[in-house]
């Protein structure tokens, strides 16, 4: 395990970031990045709970909560098994988690979340840092909520991407940003909302003090619109979003590690890799929740990410889902499966859901929910199968399984 603070050393992928666009998003940043000058943690570089604990295998996270007031924590114990001709792994996880939100006045609240991760076992892998056993402590997210009034939420601090974008552009990483919020329609059963926000992306294995902004500083962007709707009738609960994404200046450390997770990349080493394209493009993602009995339940979703910088065959990524969910006696069980096509340049490979194998693969996973509503206890296991969407070095036929246990509680 490993602990320090560093300074930022970007040397970027050079692109013409002197739009109105970004001129103007790069001010609204700054003023969130004032909020937020350090991102500490504590890793060893990759972890099986990258796997395990992935939002877009799993129900929303325990973690985060929106009532005032509250403190929560949440374990979880787990284990995974990977094979493919590259790695292999049998690892053991255990995760603390802690959450806490507070209402200082009526319009202006404050959130956080934060979880350690400890895991043992046994690793082998032609690719670095590829699942090597080790501990992590890591800020997902501290932010500073206001409401100046009803139709108006601004944020700024480390914000969750899991919860901005869809799950399948980006997992669950802590990015310095702000985020604004706008409330076009509202009828107590249905909701229009539109959502801009500004990011730093970080790399997601380096010690990072951040500096102020300058030219070369990389940056994330997106504006979406987003419907939801919530009823006791057939549909319970639905939504559809989309929206515009954009990342500009990625330094050579996250086009390095992007490298063995698919995408494409030109250059050697941390210092002097780049990526091949750009990203920027079209993210949606839409889902119902029906009620077809009294008890039985039918999830039903998808993604879409849509990245215009690349060619075609290699700019494409989507994912549909389907869960039942039966109660028997006090546990529900809901087995689901997922099937998946995620190109080799759709988005940075990076930061997105290492449990389908980041990008360069399609498959498709099938497993099985236990809950216990009244207990907070929750298990599941999944089977994942992967192969590469078109052949290349460092992306493989792969194989993983794994299995969670998890427990929440409420302090306040």
């Amino acid at each position: 395990m490993s602990y320090g603070i560093r300074e930022t050393n970007l040397r970027p992928v050079k692109r013409d970031t002197h739009s109105c666009r970004a001129l103007c998003s790069k001010s609204i940043l700054s003023i969130g990045i004032l909020l937020t000058t350090t991102s500490l943690s504590f890793a060893s570089s990759a972890h099986a709970d990258e796997f395990i604990d992935s939002s877009v295998l799993t129900t929303p996270s325990l973690l985060g909560p929106e009532n005032p007031d509250k403190i929560q924590l949440q374990a979880m114990l787990g284990s995974l098994t990977m094979n493919d001709s590259q790695s292999q792994a049998s690892l053991g996880l255990a995760k603390l988690g802690a959450s806490f939100t507070h209402q200082f006045t009526p319009v202006l609240s404050a959130n956080f979340e934060l979880y350690a991760t400890f895991q043992e076992g046994t690793s082998s892998s032609l690719l670095p840092n590829q699942l090597a056993p080790g501990s992590s402590l890591s800020l997902v997210e501290t932010a500073v909520e206001l409401n100046p009034f009803s139709l108006l939420t601004l944020r700024a601090g480390i914000l969750d991407q899991g919860k901005v974008v869809s799950s399948l552009l980006m997992d669950h990483n802590g990015f310095p940003a702000t985020e604004e919020k706008l409330n076009l329609f509202s009828d107590g059963s249905s909701k229009i909302e539109v959502l801009a926000e500004q990011a730093i992306p970080t790399s997601s294995q380096l010690f990072t003090t951040l500096t102020p902004l300058a030219s070369e500083t990389p940056y994330f962007l997106t504006e979406k619109a987003q419907y939801s709707y919530s009823g006791d009738g057939l549909i319970e609960h639905s939504y559809l979003s989309a929206g515009y994404f954009y990342f500009s200046d990625l330094t050579p450390a996250i086009a390095q590690d992007s490298r063995f997770l698919g995408n494409s990349v030109a250059g050697l080493g941390s210092a002097a890799a780049q990526f091949t394209y750009y990203f920027s493009g079209l993210d949606t993602a839409i889902g119902t929740q029906l009620s077809l009995t009294e008890k039985l339940k039918l999830d039903l979703g998808g993604n879409y990410v849509f990245n215009v910088e690349a060619p075609t065959t290699q700019n494409t990524a989507y994912l549909a889902k389907a869960k039942v969910e039966v109660p028997i006696s006090t546990v529900i069980v809901a087995p689901r499966f997922y099937a998946f096509h995620i190109e080799s340049d759709a988005m940075p490979a990076s930061y997105t859901n290492a449990i389908l194998g980041n990008t360069n693969r399609q498959g498709y996973l099938a497993g099985v929910e236990l809950s216990i509503p009244k207990s907070r206890l929750g298990f599941d296991g999944n089977w994942v199968s992967a192969n590469p969407v078109t052949p290349a070095t460092y992306t493989v036929d792969r194989d993983i399984i794994y299995f969670a246990m998890r427990y929440s509680y409420d302090l306040l």
